[in-house]
């Protein structure tokens, strides 16, 4: 029922953002899995997010992966 991912080697859960982000469902593209890339280069190839998308992540900061 949660929607985890990793960033930058970060897990963040935005299971809460789901219905506010501005791209739609495609966020869901990066659940459960390490959404770097998809993150770094949003779909259509529109680039990286903005400077306020990574500030927001630090709202749904869960832990950090271990290697």
């Amino acid at each position: 029922d949660d929607c985890w991912m990793a960033i930058n080697g970060t897990v963040y859960n935005p299971t809460d953002y789901l219905n506010q982000h501005p791209g739609g469902s495609d966020i869901l593209q990066g659940c459960g899995i390490d959404a770097t890339k998809i993150f770094n280069n949003r779909s259509g190839g529109e680039g990286p997010h903005s400077s306020f998308a990574n500030d927001l992540l630090v709202e749904y900061r869960i832990g950090s992966l271990q290697q």
